[in-house]
């Protein structure tokens, strides 16, 4: 089936990489929700850092994709590709 577009109607997505640290108990459990549960919608906050200002995007959001990436000696890092459902929100 094809997707057709109503002026108005909003699309949001992206990708981030997340870099997983096994001491911080919030992130152990993201990475443990995206890693095994790729059905259920989470409510994640993107922190946007540029230069000393900060800004974020918020949203009920539904992880798309995934790819894991671990070296030796490394922090592990997760590539995610992700859609919002419904509106977003965003504080510059």
């Amino acid at each position: 089936m094809d997707d057709t577009f109503t002026y108005g109607k909003r699309n949001t997505s992206g990708s981030a990489t997340l870099l997983y640290k096994t001491d911080d108990t919030a992130t152990t459990d993201l990475m443990n929700r995206i890693l095994n549960d790729g059905e259920a919608v989470d409510n994640l906050t993107l922190i946007l850092y540029k230069g000393q200002s900060q800004g974020t995007i918020e949203g009920e959001v539904l992880i798309s994709s995934q790819s894991e990436s671990i070296a030796p000696g490394e922090n592990t890092s997760v590539s995610i590709n992700f859609v919002i459902s419904g509106k977003p929100s965003a504080q510059y």
